[in-house]
């Protein structure tokens, strides 16, 4: 039985607790190895806020650089998340703790989380967008940014990270709705005139006979 198993359904996890879980990583017991984030992340969130399952509030905060310890799957207990991060943040996050004082992450799969995970947003240049081969006619990179959590996520994404390729894709949505404006404005003219041009037949006059 690992350290994690005989600690994850206690109060919070000591140094010792934390260093010999850490061991347990480095030695293959625990842990999943994942990928190192690749070109368009801005690097793993370490500390973002967790609106959901009571997780104390922390500022966010982005890794400027990467170091060569490697990369492990840690999992938010509450919501069953995975997120990359690098090994030498293994101390941070596993010490950090919900509301009622239990581990907020895991390094094992969540089976049943509690609540339901945000959702996972790409980029509008990522490969598999589905406007992805208009993207490649007009010359656009790709972004393999994958995590973000809203709309309005990936609009800040866009304006931040591919200002051109924004400005491109928003002329081009400007110019599809004045189009589609026309369009209907033409259908609406048309219907109208048909309707105007239409006769409507006159109901004929009963004559009443003539009494003899």
């Amino acid at each position: 039985m690992t350290t994690e198993q005989l600690v994850e359904n206690q109060e919070g996890r000591t140094d010792e607790m934390i260093q010999q879980m850490i061991a347990e990583v480095d030695a293959g017991d625990i842990g999943d190895p994942a990928p190192p984030p690749g070109p368009g992340d801005e690097g793993p969130v370490l500390n973002r806020e967790i609106d959901q399952g009571g997780e104390s509030l922390e500022m966010p905060m982005v890794t400027a650089s990467h170091s060569h310890a490697g990369y492990v799957y840690v999992y938010h207990i509450p919501t069953g998340e995975r997120r990359a991060i690098n090994k030498n943040m293994l101390p941070t996050q596993l010490k950090k703790t919900l509301e009622d004082g239990t581990p907020a992450f895991s390094l094992r799969p969540i089976a049943n989380p509690r609540i339901k995970a945000p959702q996972k947003l790409k980029c509008m240049l990522h490969a598999d967008d589905p406007n992805r081969n208009m993207w490649d006619g007009l010359g656009f990179p790709v972004c393999n940014k994958a995590n973000l959590t809203s709309p309005y996520q990936v609009s800040r994404h866009m304006q931040r990270r591919h200002r051109d390729e924004w400005a491109t894709m928003e002329q081009q949505r400007e110019t599809k709705e004045r189009d589609e404006d026309r369009e209907a404005q033409r259908l609406l003219y048309k219907a109208v005139s048909r309707s105007n041009g239409s006769t409507v037949p006159k109901r004929r006059r009963r004559v009443k006979p003539k009494e003899e």
